[in-house]
């Protein structure tokens, strides 16, 4: 397996329409779901940093971030990841974040998913929102901020509601350790609804 970065990845992806394809193919899988070819587009080729995951010369997996000062505080921004189904739980999200961090004490990330949340709770020491703690004064500050860059506004509980208009995913999204997370928080998927999350390393 190799993780392999997307200098310039517009002029890339405009000429390499085999691997494009290819992580579109990938994309889609992850999500179950028939994503637009814009919207993907739009996400290989607008973050600062593409990373693609390859299996010999198959692309499985990709992964985007962004860096960002919120609140003082160098943070690393998950803009977007998907791991082809079969490579799912393999702990390539964690390798691949490894790879990217360059000493940032937060990772935000924006997601649906509880598998996501899982993953990032991995990586980290404490994740906001979640089950029983408050989120502090300063994580909320954090996460202001993080919607300013998102052009959105969570509520308190983190919740961005109908951030997506829709779910991302064509198949429930469940994980038994974080799905009760999402419950308490009120969060309706099928309505769009988003959590912005902050992870402490």
């Amino acid at each position: 397996m190799r993780f392999v970065k997307i200098d310039s990845p517009k002029s890339f992806f405009d000429k390499e329409k085999n691997i494009l394809g290819q992580t579109v193919a990938v994309v889609r899988d992850a999500f179950a779901s028939p994503m637009e070819f814009e919207d993907v587009y739009a996400h290989l080729t607008s973050p600062e940093k593409v990373y693609l995951v390859f299996e010999g010369k198959d692309v499985i997996g990709m992964g985007s971030y962004s860096e960002r000062i919120f609140s003082g505080i160098p943070t690393l921004i998950v803009d977007g990841i998907a791991i082809r189904e079969s490579f799912q739980g393999k702990g390539i999200f964690g390798g691949l974040t490894d790879l990217v961090l360059k000493g940032e004490k937060l990772i935000c990330l924006r997601t649906q998913s509880p598998q996501m949340y899982r993953a990032l709770e991995k990586k980290c020491r404490f994740v906001y929102p979640g089950k029983d703690v408050r989120i502090p004064e300063a994580i909320m500050a954090v996460l202001s901020e993080y919607g300013e860059f998102l052009n959105c506004v969570a509520d308190e509980s983190g919740v961005v509601r109908g951030f997506y208009g829709k779910s991302l995913y064509g198949k429930e999204n469940a994980h038994h350790i974080v799905s009760p997370i999402f419950e308490k928080l009120d969060m309706n998927i099928s309505a769009g609804d988003a959590m912005l999350v902050a992870g402490v390393r």
